[in-house]
């Protein structure tokens, strides 16, 4: 075999392993995010919650479009929600003064996460559409962007919803939305079959890959061992023969000597 395609080789193998184990580190990453979700600390009303923030999936689709009331601003930072995305929320802080500047800080076109208690303690998703303030609290109307999409009973039929700072109903400010994510999760709570397929077998490959990896370094181990050892005993043969033929061929300067000396 030439030196090139053993180089060849060499470098097809190296970019194998390369890509073997980008996705084994993305499959690892995954499952871990996973199952993370899936048994991390949940807040008091069941959210996954990760240092402060809420992960969610929505559930309903009255954030899915524009019954034409209200417009998608441009502005906007959180657009179209769609039924089972996921949503990550800031949450309201505990510390009295950061909870001023947050409410402070909410303008309208936001979404916020809350408990509507007139809808039976239900959390709702919707977009902020008028805000007022009293010396004590802000006053928050609430509206989801398609209301027919909902299933909770609204205060009016404008399907407004009325929350209050001083209430604890509000638990956050949407950021975020992730409907690949979020679609993930709710299969991964509700689908077990899913959750196999999804974190079970690629751990179940990674676990006998690895196995075997191990397996292979023993097997290569002992027949290196095995090879050095009939190396060595070969070297001793040689070392043997050679040592006999050392003494034959001193035996024969001996033996002329005395020829020598016999005449």
């Amino acid at each position: 075999m030439s030196e090139k395609s053993v180089k060849s080789k060499k470098v097809l193998k190296i970019i194998l392993n390369v890509f073997f184990y980008l996705i084994i580190a993305l499959i690892v990453a995954f499952d871990v995010f996973a199952l993370v979700s899936k048994f991390s600390m949940k807040s008091e009303t069941g959210a996954m919650n990760f240092f402060g923030h809420e992960t969610r999936i929505v559930l309903t689709g009255s954030m899915e479009g524009d019954d034409g009331l209200y417009i998608d601003h441009p502005e906007y930072k959180i657009k179209k929600i769609n039924v089972h995305d996921a949503i990550f929320i800031d949450t309201v802080p505990a510390d009295e003064e950061k909870q001023e500047e947050f409410y402070q800080d909410i303008k309208v076109g936001d979404v916020l996460t809350f408990i509507y208690q007139k809808g039976g303690n239900v959390v709702v998703t919707h977009r902020v559409v008028k805000i007022d303030i009293n010396e004590h609290h802000y006053i928050f109307t609430m509206r989801g962007d398609n209301p027919k999409g909902d299933n909770i009973i609204y205060d009016n039929d404008q399907y407004t919803q009325t929350v209050y700072s001083d209430r604890g109903e509000i638990l956050g400010k949407v950021t975020g939305t992730n409907g690949f994510l979020g679609n993930l999760l709710y299969e991964l709570s509700s689908n077990k079959l899913v959750l196999i397929l999804i974190v079970i077998i690629p751990a179940s490959i990674f676990a006998l890959y690895e196995i075997g990896k191990i397996i292979f370094i023993i097997f290569m181990n002992k027949k290196e061992k095995q090879l050095a050892l009939i190396n060595k005993q070969q070297q001793d043969k040689l070392d043997e023969l050679e040592k006999l033929r050392q003494e034959v061929e001193e035996l024969k300067k001996n033996q002329k000597g005395e020829d020598h000396e016999s005449e």
